[in-house]
């Protein structure tokens, strides 16, 4: 009896196992090629992407509130990691610093609900990468050379204007 108990659990772990294993596989391959994309401080130049999560310090004004917040690389997706304890509420804005000069990263010169990092792809072309900071609103742009080349997400037409008003200023002094 006691063997037949120790059996089967060494055959749940051997199946539990194999299912990480897979699923570790899995998420390597399809990373392998996403790797390549990196992702930096606009101050200082530090990268901010480990394995496949951009590394942000943000904070809640009103909540008095300091933590370390993970986002999915691939543009578009909202998905995010953070500590168990913390809930961001619907709405909530965060205030997103440089984990390694601390630097505040809100795009000022654009919108205040707007944060800026740079992204280089695999081809070392840098573009800017602008994204809300206002929890659960899915706004993002990637902008090269002041043009808007993709935007992402149900909430982006809220930011389009301000993009576009930009681009428009910047067009006629490059020309001169």
């Amino acid at each position: 009896m006691k063997w037949e108990i120790h059996i089967r659990a060494l055959t749940f772990v051997a199946i539990d196992f194999r299912l990480v294993l897979c699923n570790f596989i899995s998420n390597f391959t399809t990373m392998k090629y996403s790797l390549k994309v990196n992702y930096l401080c606009p101050v200082c130049r530090a990268y901010l992407r480990i394995w496949n999560n951009i590394i942000f310090i943000v904070k809640s004004e009103p909540r008095n509130l300091h933590a370390i917040l993970l986002l999915n690389p691939e543009l578009g997706n909202y998905d995010l990691i953070h500590h168990s304890s913390i809930e961001f509420a619907e709405g909530e804005m965060l205030d997103f610093f440089c984990p390694v000069c601390r630097a505040d990263l809100t795009a000022v010169e654009l919108h205040r609900n707007l944060v800026r990092i740079i992204m280089i792809d695999e081809n070392s072309k840098e573009f800017d990468v602008y994204f809300s900071k206002v929890c659960g609103e899915h706004s993002t742009f990637l902008i090269h050379e002041e043009d808007i080349v993709e935007n992402y997400g149900e909430d982006s037409s809220t930011y389009v204007n301000y993009f576009m008003s930009r681009l428009k200023k910047r067009k006629p002094d490059q020309e001169i």
